[in-house]
């Protein structure tokens, strides 16, 4: 299952355009960093990350250092933006105005916005009820039984 956090849509968009970030390692970020952040529009990021990418190939440079250790430090800002690239984007969110408004799971992010919509009473325009998707794995109920763990009921204390 994958975890994803939903942001408040725009000021003056409909509500229906929340923003979904995943949670995890992002490939995109890893692999393309700086452009990453571009299209991201992380624009406060992508200055730090240059800057720190400046610093590092100016210090490479004034202390006559091997390539390879500035190779090895180019990989590790990918891997620190891999690891924290969503992360990231969630922060320049709420920098935003826009916090989170829930965390929801799905196997992909059709049957996580499916889940959010319909908690919140209605799916997006356009929609339709996700196929293959169990009709009671959206309502929390598994089976119509009593629901395990620390809430007897679904959707919190009864």
């Amino acid at each position: 299952m994958q975890v994803y956090t939903v942001h408040r849509a725009k000021r003056g968009a409909t509500p229906e355009a929340v923003e979904f970030v995943p949670d995890g390692f992002s490939y995109g970020a890893f692999v393309f960093g700086p452009f990453w952040l571009a299209y991201r529009r992380l624009w406060l990021v992508l200055a730090i990350v240059l800057m720190a990418i400046a610093i590092i190939t100016g210090i490479e440079y004034a202390a006559g250092l091997n390539p390879a250790i500035g190779g090895a430090l180019s990989l590790l800002t990918g891997l620190f933006l891999g690891l924290e690239g969503n992360q990231l984007v969630r922060w320049t969110l709420e920098r935003n105005g826009r916090p989170a408004l829930a965390v929801v799971t799905g196997k992909n992010l059709d049957e996580a916005e499916f889940r959010y919509f319909s908690e919140i009473g209605g799916t997006p325009s356009g929609t339709s009820y996700p196929a293959g998707l169990p009709r009671t794995a959206i309502s929390g109920d598994a089976g119509g039984g009593p629901v395990l763990g620390l809430f007897p009921s679904p959707g919190g204390r009864a």
